[in-house]
């Protein structure tokens, strides 16, 4: 029994020294959990309650150390010896085991758990992994497309920076062939888009449906080479012009270089400031001018032959060095379409039909380069064209062909007209159908004179009278004009009469086609007064039957049909048989004093013979009369008279107009057939021109000294005017001073002297004396003049005295 008890008190120390043993151990894992929750690892509840148990019991070990150290051993023993009690320490053991080992435990299933969620998570980051390996694939792939791109754009801006240097290359030599080809401003392109503003939809579709037209326009189809549409002014052949060029463009568009299809056009009728003669050779310009745009090669071909553009100046010269000669090198197809060639009778024996040679023996050939040419004009003009040897043209005739046309015309005119717009009365559409009817039969595809029957029918209210306008629907133009020209005798005013007679006589006897501000002038001389109504609202009310507004407000005859008939009037009238129709004042008073004097005031009043009397003296001079053999005195007497006038500007485009063209007209008045009065006229103006300063300061102002060429630099104006001086009726009116100066000139009397010397002093002067003005064109007249009169004396150079 002591044996047991001493091996129980031993028990109590050794039990407490292995609770401190154990203890310790939890000590050394709580500081890594101590450490792991200052480093923010979150420890698990169950394990931190069983971490709380533990340190718990280690605070009830070391109190329970304490009893035991200050208990009496003796005491101790006895108690032990007496009783067994070792005072807690195994209970305390045993319940610390218990706790390492649910810690044990705890940790282990954390542990397990931990390690299952890192499995999870290892598993989850090795799916995040290949969706990131993917990720990377996918950018990869990106970058190789973005490198793709790049290269793309590189490759692009490579082609962009060759193509800025080809546009560079090419607008050289767009610039080169435009200063070659003196292409000043592009106005087939407005001509087009008024044609196509203006047409009748529905318009010239017959034409394109057309076999003839189909093959032509088919570069594929076997057919001759020129198609031409002929017929006299005003069957719309401009219109149809118009849309086979809008049809060729809608086939071949511009900017396709692989079909290298090109179409190119030119109005001749929109020529209104051009000569003739000069015409053509605009056209071939403006036509070259155009294919180049479209086609880079020929582009390059052209203006390799622009660096002499000297040698191809003349109209077939052009033709040949710039469109046959490349011929054989330049695989293109080229539709030209020329419209108006019934402007060119004067050349159409000599470019023109080699021209039409050239094309047809491309197509013989079987050239590289194909041509196709439309055109438009006179039967004239094409049975010249048609008898010519080695052309293949083939041709419609207008009138029955373009019926469609025409009737679509009449029907847009009539649905403007108030009288038969109401098309659900049975008598309207009954009224329609005849006017369609007897228009179409009538006119035969001439818009000229369907114009102003339908203009006439617009103007009545009843079908009787529509009926007797339609009567005149197969009349010829002359009929049609002369009974316009009636209508306007008896409608028009008696001023509004002459001023349209002045009207007429400068649009026909001018140079050029005159500008609203010059005819505006031409009244003005003749009124002495401007117009309270504008010209241009007088032309479109008052004179539309005869006169139309063109391009850039020039005025134009409406048909040149209208000039015929006046000429046709001045060959039948003589002077002696206008006055005749004409009653003089006089032969009015015999005729009411002999009434007066065999009935009485009442009777007098009845018969209304005072009206009478008063509309035969009213209308002596009211009647629409142009004598086309005076029209060159009388331009340039209006012009002369705009010169004298102190309205500057009112009449500056009079004068433009007068000091443009003045030399020609009197070139070309005949002084052998001219009377003495206008002549002596026109020479009381005329010396004034060359003496009179005030003359001078109006003529030479700076835009008008490119005239020095015409005057200073050559003689030939000159010599026209020397030749009018040399007229007695011209000098007749000229003071003394004068009459013996100009003698001087003619007779050569005066070697030194000459017609230019005041005009040269005046200039002098401007040179010398005046600062604000550009001297240098007036050093330039003044060096030819005094060269042209070095070099024609011969005798050392010239001195202004």
């Amino acid at each position: 029994m002591l044996i047991t008890a001493s091996q129980k008190y031993s028990k109590i120390f050794d039990g407490l020294s292995e609770l401190f043993e154990r203890i310790s151990t939890f000590l050394d894992r709580f500081q890594i959990y101590a450490r792991s929750k200052v480093v923010g690892v979150k420890i698990d509840p169950h394990l931190r309650r069983i971490i709380h148990d533990l340190l718990r019991s280690f605070v009830r070990i070391c109190a329970l150390s304490i009893k035991i150290s200050k208990h009496s051993k003796v005491l101790l023993a006895l108690e032990v010896f007496s009783f067994g009690s070792d005072k807690g320490v195994s209970a305390e053991l045993s319940k610390l085991e218990n706790l390492v080992q649910n810690e044990t435990k705890m940790s282990i299933a954390l542990i397990l758990e931990s390690t299952k969620i890192n499995e999870g998570k290892i598993t989850a980051g090795f799916s995040d992994v290949k969706s990131s390996i993917d990720t990377v694939d996918s950018k990869l792939d990106t970058l190789d497309g973005h490198m793709d791109s790049v290269s793309t754009l590189l490759e692009k801006h490579d082609l962009a920076e060759r193509r800025r240097d080809q546009e560079g290359q090419s607008k050289q030599r767009r610039d080169k062939i435009k200063a070659a080809l003196k292409i000043d401003k592009e106005v087939w392109r407005s001509y087009q888009e008024d044609y196509v503003g203006n047409i009748v939809p529905g318009t010239g579709q017959w034409l394109l449906n057309d076999p003839q037209f189909s093959a032509w326009a088919d570069p594929n189809t076997k057919s001759p080479p020129i198609f031409g549409l002929k017929a006299k002014e005003g069957y719309g052949k401009s219109y149809l012009s118009s849309a086979a060029i809008r049809h060729l463009y809608r086939l071949y568009p511009p900017g396709n270089q692989d079909a290298r299809m090109s179409v190119a056009y030119y109005f001749f009728g929109g020529t209104t400031f051009n000569s003739t003669e000069k015409s053509v050779n605009i056209a071939l310009r403006s036509i070259i001018w155009q294919l180049t745009q479209n086609d880079a090669v020929y582009q390059k071909n052209v203006a390799s032959a622009c660096d002499k553009p000297e040698e191809f100046g003349d109209s077939l010269e052009l033709w040949k060095q710039l469109v046959v000669n490349f011929s054989p090198k330049t695989n293109a197809v080229f539709y030209i379409v020329l419209d108006g060639i019934e402007e060119l009778d004067s050349e159409i024996g000599k470019p023109l039909v080699e021209v039409f040679r050239d094309i047809s023996a491309m197509a013989n050939e079987k050239s590289m380069m194909t041509v196709r040419l439309f055109i438009t004009g006179r039967p004239t003009i094409f049975s010249e064209a048609e008898t010519a040897s080695g052309v293949s043209l083939s041709t419609i005739e207008l009138g029955i062909r373009n019926k469609e046309d025409i009737e679509k015309y009449i029907e847009m005119r009539m649905n403007n007209m108030e009288i038969l717009k109401n098309k659900e009365k049975p008598e309207i559409l009954e009224l329609r159908d005849l006017i369609k009817t007897g228009l179409g039969k009538g006119t035969q595809g001439d818009y000229f004179q369907l114009n102003y029957l339908l203009t006439e029918i617009s103007k009545k209210r009843r079908k009787k009278e529509i009926q007797e306008v339609l009567e005149h629907a197969g009349e010829d133009r002359e009929a049609t004009i002369a009974r316009e020209i009636d209508h306007l005798n008896h409608t028009l005013g008696y001023e509004d009469i002459q001023d349209l007679v002045a009207i007429l006589s400068w649009i026909m006897g001018a140079k050029r086609a005159p500008f609203l501000k010059t005819l505006e002038g031409v009244l003005l001389i003749k009124n002495g007064e401007a117009s309270l109504m504008p010209l241009e609202e007088q032309v479109r009310t008052k004179y539309s039957s005869l006169l139309e507004i063109a391009e850039y407000d020039s005025v134009i005859l409406r048909s040149k049909a209208i000039r015929e008939f006046f000429n046709k009037q001045t060959k039948k009238e003589t002077n002696e048989a206008i006055a005749k129709t004409e009653l003089h004042p006089a032969e009015v008073a015999i005729v009411r004093r002999f009434l007066n004097s065999v009935c009485d005031k009442e009777l007098f009043e009845k018969f209304g013979f005072e009206e009478f009397f008063k509309s035969k003296l009213g209308s002596k001079s009211a009647s629409i009369r142009v004598n086309v053999e005076t029209l060159k005195i009388y331009v340039i007497l209006v012009g002369m008279k705009s010169v004298a006038s102190d309205r500057d500007e009112e009449l500056k485009a009079l004068r433009n107009a007068h000091f443009y063209s003045f030399q020609e007209c009197l070139e070309a008045v005949d002084l052998a057939l001219t009377q003495p009065e206008p002549k002596t006229e026109i020479g009381t103006y005329l010396i004034k021109h060359f003496t009179d300063e005030t003359y001078m300061k109006k003529w030479w102002i700076e835009d008008r000294m490119f005239q020095r060429s015409w005057w200073s630099y050559e003689d030939k104006h000159v010599n026209t005017m020397l030749k009018w001086f040399k007229d007695s009726a011209v000098t007749r009116n000229l003071s003394a001073e004068m009459k013996e100066w100009v003698n001087g000139l003619i007779s050569n009397a005066n070697p030194n002297d000459d017609l230019l010397c005041h005009t040269a002093k005046y200039i002098a002067k401007q040179w010398l004396q005046t600062v604000n003005w550009e001297t240098r064109n007036f050093f330039w007249w003044l060096l030819g003049y005094v060269t042209k009169v070095w070099i024609s004396s011969c005798s050392g150079l010239f001195i202004i005295c």
